[in-house]
């Protein structure tokens, strides 16, 4: 039993999941309509805004400000049909994606995977309280 093998026999199974080819399916429809494409472009020029804003230390007005504004664009992108489908779909296979990868890590360590319930006594820096 190669590891590589079963490594290419798990890319081909995700590859094959209707996980991804749901998401594959909304990113061709997000790429064709010309609005959600915008609003998702305009979300990652204010995120911008207010990464170069906090680096260069702004006053607060103007990094309240911008936080209003992505928080006003999200709200749009979630309006948006295609736009909210393909933000299931992502979710979705990136949950594939973490729950495989917490499955091989057990098999590894020998430790439970992460879940929001453990975080209290964790120190590993994972994050999953900010998902």
């Amino acid at each position: 039993m190669d590891i590589i093998e079963k490594s290419k026999e798990l890319g081909l199974l995700i590859r094959d999941s209707e996980e991804l080819k749901k998401l594959r399916e909304c990113e061709t429809r997000l790429l064709a309509d010309e609005n959600a494409r915008a609003l998702f472009s305009d979300y990652n020029k204010l995120q911008s805004e207010l990464y170069k804003a906090v680096q260069i230390k702004s006053d607060e007005n103007t990094i309240k400000e911008l936080e209003k504004r992505i928080s006003e664009k999200e709200q749009e992108i979630y309006i948006n049909s295609v736009a909210k489908q393909f933000l299931d779909a992502k979710k979705v296979f990136d949950s594939l994606v973490r729950n495989v990868n917490s499955v091989i890590m057990y098999f590894v360590t020998g430790e439970e995977p992460c879940s929001p319930e453990k975080c209290s006594g964790c120190k590993s820096g994972c994050g999953n309280l900010n998902r």
